[in-house]
């Protein structure tokens, strides 16, 4: 795994790696430097299977295979050797939330970040997952526990069956889905959180929101942030009105809901951006 070329965002915050693996094929990494942290997102796969349609691989990208362990921790230290992280006084969060589905690789996925734990650097851990393999969640405490600060963030963007459907092509029954996440949660005491993207006349309405509470209940935490631009788009975001309508709702009824700004948008780099290349 070698980086072959660096995109900058304007302030300089947010630097994409595009990184070529030994059989020629180009992965994206981004980085982006906060005040209390730096991020490093990193994908898992070379492609991805899942097919999300509000996701620039998902629309026009293939999946190919797996990254190993060894590629994995090389994608993370290329960055952090061309940011001279090695001797950072802020915490370095490993996100694993590029290119690919870290469940579907779940393995290599956990040895990496068991072998960046071990490094001379204050690390934390995160992955997005659809959650495509609910019974996964059953064995995933176990899995992390060597690791002191782990995340996980589901990217639910639907709260039945029917609409999730359309957003995230998964035939996988959501209410299974989250019991085996609750249940996660209560053995691994890690923090797990929800993202939720709200789209124009698919999954935004009082409906949906109302849907969403009897989902998950009260006391989750959901995560929104705009509908990226992506390469030949089907969907649209959200308007203003239609958003704060549905936030007021669900806070109002029991669910902590966090809006942020997403970083790495400008150069490609953000949430659904990302794509698997041949060279």
């Amino acid at each position: 795994m070698q980086i072959k070329k660096i995109v900058k965002s304007d302030d300089e915050k947010s630097i994409k790696y595009i990184q070529e693996t030994f059989d020629g094929f180009e992965i994206e990494t981004l980085y982006v430097e906060k005040e209390e942290k730096h991020i490093i997102c990193v994908s898992s796969q070379v492609g991805c299977k899942i097919g999300c349609y509000i996701c620039n691989n998902g629309l026009n990208a293939n999946f190919i295979r797996n990254l190993d362990q060894e590629e994995l921790v090389k994608e993370s230290l290329n960055v952090i050797e061309q940011m001279g992280l090695e001797n950072s006084k802020k915490p370095i969060l490993f996100s694993y939330m590029g290119i690919g589905e870290p469940v579907l690789n779940l393995d290599n996925v956990v040895a990496s970040m068991k072998y960046l734990n071990k490094m001379n650097l204050e690390t934390k851990f995160s992955f997005a997952t659809t959650g495509i393999k609910p019974e996964v969640f059953l064995n995933l405490a176990d899995k992390i526990k060597d690791l002191q600060h782990f995340k996980l963030a589901i990217s639910l963007h639907g709260a039945t069956n029917e609409v999730r459907e359309k957003i995230i092509p998964l035939k996988i029954d959501l209410k299974k889905m989250v019991k085996s996440v609750k249940e996660y949660q209560q053995q691994s005491k890690s923090e797990v959180e929800w993202y939720y993207l709200l789209i124009k006349d698919v999954n935004d309405s009082l409906e949906d929101a109302a849907n969403l509470v009897s989902l998950l209940g009260a006391g989750s935490k959901i995560k929104m942030y705009n509908l990226n631009p992506v390469e030949n788009a089907i969907y649209e975001e959200s308007d203003d009105k239609t958003r704060e309508e549905f936030v007021a709702y669900i806070k109002e009824k029991g669910l902590a809901c966090e809006e942020y700004q997403l970083d790495g948008v400008d150069i490609f780099g953000s949430c659904g951006q990302m794509i698997t290349r041949k060279n």
